[in-house]
């Protein structure tokens, strides 16, 4: 019979067996979206599916927007390391400014609901914001109509994302301070606009070599094994 010896068999084991294997990446599509203006209206959050996500100033009337984004994160239990947001934008490029991501510490069922110049709408237009940055984006030339604009998490943001399995994460965008009719995103609200999360979990780990080797009984602690 043929004797391997421990550390041959263990790069066969490795070979056949790696001690870690990457997680699968979740995608998951927006399940609501939409703008609030500075006089507190939200005139598409009664149907924030398809909402458009201006982010910036409009012109007609001269108004400021910012958007949100509600993703689902109930069938989400692996811990997150990276995450990436990416959207479709559809309209005018504003350049030398950032489109900034933030956290949301307002009622999201309000989010639902129409808003036509309430207190409320103010509150959740400011909310969306301001707060704690989520990540940025430099808005630059080559930025073009119809590009699909990818915007990495910080460490902030994959935090809240974690703490927010199980439940609803919500967003804000804003773009400080923005040029007269300078804005962001899509006025278009069609559902084949992208507008999604990329959640990329920790590897998961499998039982390590040695383990492997102990449950064979190749490996004796505390004993020798002769081999005649």
């Amino acid at each position: 019979m043929r004797i391997f010896s421990i550390p041959a068999f263990l790069l066969f084991v490795n070979a056949i067996h790696p001690t870690s294997a990457d997680a699968a990446t979740h995608t998951l599509s927006q399940e609501g979206r939409a703008w609030f203006n500075e006089s507190g209206t939200c005139i598409w959050c009664r149907n924030n599916t398809n909402g458009n996500y201006y982010t910036g100033v409009t012109g007609h009337p001269s108004e400021d927007l910012n958007s949100y984004f509600i993703f689902d994160l109930t069938a989400i239990s692996d811990t997150i390391v990276s995450a990436d947001f990416r959207f479709t934008n559809l309209s005018s490029v504003v350049v030398g400014v950032d489109f900034t991501l933030y956290d949301f510490v307002g009622d999201i069922a309000q989010l639902s609901v129409e808003h036509i110049e309430t207190s409320i709408g103010q509150d959740i237009y400011n909310d969306l914001g301001s707060g704690v940055s989520y990540g940025t984006f430099a808005i630059a030339p080559v930025t073009d109509i119809e590009d699909v604009v990818s915007v990495s998490l910080n460490a902030a943001g994959i935090n809240a994302l974690n703490d927010a399995q199980g439940g609803l994460f919500v967003m804000g965008a804003s773009i400080n301070n923005p040029p007269a009719g300078g804005f962001f995103g899509s006025g278009s609200g069609g559902s084949d606009n992208i507008t999604e999360l990329i959640l990329n979990p920790v590897a998961v780990p499998e039982p390590s070599t040695t383990a492997l080797l102990l449950a064979c009984g190749l490996l004796a602690p505390g004993r020798r094994r002769t081999v005649r």
